[in-house]
């Protein structure tokens, strides 16, 4: 996968390959969803994406899917009100009960953005955390 997004073959991801590859799959992400996805793989901030960043992107992405049964089964107690909405305190409840980080300022700041001021159900969670 990353050599079919690695245009240039140049052994790194830039922001344009990265952005050609979401056209082509037709899910394009807005020019702030792509800089932020962007941002949150180049782990060393140098502008372009290496191998072993996108290995990681995909450990998490497997990670995360591995654990979906999980995330469903603590989703329903954890949504104490049973309103369908999740806080951002109650998703870093979710979080840490599969032993993963919560969520950081940027990442909140991301979702807020993300789902325009529409409460944050179960579904939209998870496509967000797949996606990023």
């Amino acid at each position: 996968m990353f050599d079919a997004i690695d245009r240039d073959h140049s052994g790194s991801l830039s922001l344009q390959e990265l952005r050609y590859h979401f056209q082509q799959a037709e899910h394009p992400l807005s020019e702030d969803e792509l800089n932020f996805a962007f941002a949150s793989m180049d782990f060393d901030n140098s502008g372009e994406i290496d191998f072993e960043e996108f290995s990681e992107l995909l450990l998490r992405h497997r990670r995360l899917i591995s654990r979906l049964d999980q995330f469903s089964k603590y989703f329903i107690p954890i949504d104490a009100n049973e309103d369908g909405v999740l806080t951002p305190q109650e998703m870093n409840v979710v979080l840490a009960s599969v032993d993963e980080s919560p969520l950081s300022q940027d990442e909140l700041t991301f979702l807020r953005q993300r789902i325009g001021g529409k409460d944050l159900t179960w579904e939209r969670f998870l496509e967000l955390l797949l996606v990023v």
